[in-house]
């Protein structure tokens, strides 16, 4: 059997999702287990920060980390890259938000802090108990920052645009009154972070769910798409599975006889 370097995504993928506890399943656990027994190399792939993203690999029993939606990877807990947001796009992002008066927040270290200009955008963010810490500096501009590596926007900025209209950020929405701006390239960290492998791509799986995972799955050499996963993602999957709290990881590793 060929080594697999298998890429999970998190949320909603080896996690439950955040409308069902956001837990990682017993079956999700011991298919990894299994796995790991068996010789394949297994990352996450998430658009978490990396402090996050460690976290929840601890809880998986993963060593390897594509975090900050492709801008920084880790082998073994040893860090390989570690880089901010396209700043472009980013700073274009926050001319949007200065010229609507639509309320955001910055994170330029890429750890659990915020700096926001709205106070109501704090008490959005405490309400939901959100992970990250926030302060409010109404008078902050998030563009004289020389690097910002995560973006907070209040939800009022579906009020001037449907979708996402950027091709190297992202603007997540996880069912909260705000939404999470993120790098939108974890496809590319997985390249890179083969390349420091060398270890060769197409031997990549990449598992995902949410809109984030689109361009993963569609340019991996072998891309499943959870059962619970946007249609979005499904039409670009090779392969959907069943839902992540219903053995989707697991059916899907049985399949390809990985296990």
């Amino acid at each position: 059997m060929e080594k697999k370097y298998i890429f999970f995504d998190v949320d909603g993928t080896l996690t439950t999702g955040l409308k069902h506890g956001n837990v990682i399943p017993d079956d999700t656990l011991e298919t990894i287990k299994k796995l790991k027994e068996a010789g394949h190399f297994l990352s996450l792939a998430t658009g978490r920060p990396a402090f996050h993203a460690k976290n929840m690999g601890e809880l998986a029993g993963i060593d390897n980390i594509v975090c900050n939606g492709g801008y920084g990877a880790y082998v073994n807990g040893q860090e390989i890259f570690a880089e901010g947001m396209d700043q472009e796009e980013l700073f274009q992002l926050i001319d949007e938000c200065e010229e609507n008066n639509i309320p955001y927040g910055v994170s330029v270290e890429g750890d659990d802090y915020f700096l926001c200009n709205s106070k109501e955008l704090k008490e959005k963010v405490d309400d939901f108990n959100f992970w990250a810490k926030m302060e409010v500096d109404e008078n902050m501009h998030g563009k004289d920052f020389e690097k910002v590596t995560r973006m907070l926007v209040d939800k009022s900025y579906f009020d001037i645009k449907e979708r996402n209209t950027y091709t190297k950020i992202i603007l997540m929405y996880y069912h909260a009154p705000f939404m999470i701006v993120e790098p939108d390239d974890k496809i590319g960290g997985i390249k890179r972070l083969m390349k420091h492998l060398n270890e060769p791509f197409e031997e990549v799986v990449c598992f995902g769910d949410g809109h984030n995972d689109i361009t993963m799955l569609k340019e991996a050499p072998l891309g499943i798409a959870m059962g619970n996963a946007v249609d979005e993602v499904k039409e670009v999957a090779d392969y959907v599975t069943d839902a992540s709290d219903e053995g989707g990881i697991l059916h899907a590793c049985k399949h390809f006889k990985w296990i």
